[in-house]
């Protein structure tokens, strides 16, 4: 009795816990922050690396040793990083002049890269134009996750002065299995990657440009999430880097049809971390078991066995004797009696 006592509360108190942690898991669960992670770097000069990036490969190499612990100032792959910062900001539009861009001014939300690059608790540092005193040999790189709330086909476009790298990719396995990768590309001047195949998922322009942009059409179900991970880079002279989105098939990138790419932008839900867009955990028991699980069972069992016992003869007689044995018994007596008897 003891035993089945103990166990009926270990069942509740199990119940409990897991009710418990649930209820401190939804309660704590983090919220997107609708922002996306932005760095810049920048490159000189430098004894050991005499050269600066000009291309996307070589921006994309400084960028990937970045993420594995390069430190900064430094020798970073083959160049020298100067400065190396983070920050997040709400989206992604640089430019100087300030008229530079698809989204230039006033309504639409631009911002000088001089004046968003001072803000946060990372501020950049900037002079002049860009993060260096000449504005040059820089790149401003973003790194979000997307959570899509409806289905369908959307256009990523990127614009920029000089080149640009943008990469969309499923935010890991099960994730996004509506996402096949781009369906097609546009833009006044695209080239990386250089031959385009349905299902890649870069789009860009390697090289130096006055502002030009890439697009690129994609399908998504709803509930996928993906990971956007983009650059610009500036050569020299004036720059500008622009990240925007449109619900359905674009071929041209405009603010009439698009809009700079930013939380609740065409349902789109954005954060820095992939955690807070996930689903949210399976649903937990919300009563305690009924029956014990110690306990026998309560009744006959109303089935049938399902096999016969093993122990049965194989065969039986097919009929009665015939006749009276023919063989005396083993154990008959020996010998008659030896006298009448006595009693009348």
């Amino acid at each position: 009795m003891r035993v089945v006592v103990n166990i009926r509360a270990g069942l509740v108190l199990g119940f409990l816990c897991t009710l418990l942690l649930a209820t401190i898991n939804a309660s704590t669960m983090m919220q997107p922050d609708g922002l996306m992670n932005v760095e810049v770097a920048l490159t000189v000069t430098a004894e050991g690396a005499p050269s600066t990036p000009v291309n996307n490969a070589e921006w994309l190499g400084i960028w990937t040793a970045l993420d594995g612990g390069a430190s900064t100032p430094g020798v970073v792959g083959s160049f020298y990083v100067s400065s190396y910062h983070k920050d997040t900001e709400a989206f992604f539009d640089y430019g100087e002049p300030a008229s530079l861009g698809f989204f230039p001014g006033g309504g639409e939300n631009y911002t000088d890269i001089s004046t968003i690059n001072n803000d946060g608790p990372n501020g950049y540092g900037v002079v002049g134009g860009g993060p260096s005193d000449s504005g040059d040999r820089f790149s401003v790189r973003a790194v979000a996750y997307l959570l899509f709330t409806t289905g369908g086909t959307y256009t990523i476009a990127m614009a920029s002065d000089d080149g640009r790298r943008l990469e969309l990719t499923k935010a890991g396995a099960g994730l996004a299995p509506g996402y096949k990768g781009f369906n097609a590309r546009y833009g006044n001047k695209v080239n990386d990657p250089a031959i385009f195949n349905v299902g890649d998922t870069v789009i860009g322009w390697s090289g130096n440009t006055f502002l030009s942009s890439s697009l690129g059409q994609f399908d998504v179900t709803a509930g996928d999430i993906l990971k956007l991970d983009a650059f610009y880079y500036e050569n020299r002279d004036v720059h500008s880097g622009e990240i925007a989105i449109a619900a359905g098939a674009k071929s041209e990138f405009d603010n009439q049809e698009f809009d700079l790419l930013a939380n609740n932008v065409a349902g789109i839900k954005m954060a820095t971390t992939l955690a807070p867009l996930l689903p949210p955990p399976t649903e937990v028991p919300t009563a305690v078991p009924s029956t014990d699980p110690s306990a026998g069972p309560s009744g006959i069992p109303s089935d049938s066995p399902s096999s016969l016992p093993s122990n049965i003869p194989s065969s039986f007689p097919s009929s009665r004797p015939s006749g009276a044995p023919s063989n005396s018994p083993s154990d008959a007596p020996s010998a008659g009696p030896s006298g009448v008897p006595s009693g009348s």
